[in-house]
């Protein structure tokens, strides 16, 4: 019974969809659903390890999810093509971090996965990497954003932070940070959360994102 489920299509009209099963994820893939004629035939369903499970309903989001499972797939003509990606923000097994930005890559169609990889790259085991989005470019570059309370130790004050891959996954750019910080409890409790995820879309040029913050003294959406 996975559940928040999200889905991406690959560049033969695949359809791959994800979602979080107990203290892993599930995803499956049909090479069939292209064709509104047919009845989904489910080819395969795999379970994947992120080295954690989704949690809610506490630290910088009370009332809502800390992150939610995306999948996206690769459709350049780069020697990536067809690379799958599984990412969420997840509260930790090997260790006691809160959440972490944590990543796979299935190089065959989703039969295999590789070990969970953490994004973000702060020492220590206290932060709050929340809301993990993930979009693939034209050109291969997978974009990576994500909220982070590093810099504010003991606090929820988060910032918007991007990494980059431009080699299909196997390294990332050095963490940036691209806004100012803001208190994503503010308002609370009549603001119960502050959405469950963001949406971002990648082009050749830059990546474009359409998120949450409360900059105004109040949640508004930011693009």
């Amino acid at each position: 019974n996975p559940y928040w489920g999200t889905l991406d299509v690959g560049p033969d009209g695949e359809l791959y969809v994800a979602g979080t099963y107990g203290s892993n994820f599930i995803v499956a893939k049909s090479t069939n659903a292209n064709n509104p004629m047919n009845t989904v035939v489910w080819d395969m369903t795999k379970e994947v390890s992120l080295d954690g499970d989704i949690t809610s309903g506490t630290g910088p989001n009370p009332g809502g999810l800390l992150g939610q499972t995306l999948i996206a797939v690769d459709n350049s003509n780069t020697i990536y093509r067809s690379n799958v990606y599984l990412l969420c923000s997840v509260d930790r097994s090997s260790n006691s971090d809160p959440l972490d930005v944590m990543f796979s890559r299935s190089t065959d169609g989703g039969n295999n996965w590789s070990s969970p990889t953490r994004i973000n790259d702060d020492p220590g085991v206290n932060a709050y990497q929340w809301f993990g989005t993930i979009s693939v470019a034209p050109n291969g570059r997978v974009d990576v954003i994500w909220l982070d309370t590093r810099d504010n130790p003991g606090t929820y004050l988060s910032a918007l932070y991007y990494s980059c891959s431009r080699d299909g996954g196997f390294t990332w750019s050095v963490n940036e940070r691209l806004s100012e910080y803001f208190d994503p409890h503010l308002g609370w409790p009549q603001q119960n959360k502050i959405g469950d995820y963001f949406d971002m879309v990648s082009f050749n040029d830059g990546a474009y994102l359409a998120w949450a913050a409360t900059f105004n003294g109040e949640q508004d959406v930011y693009f």
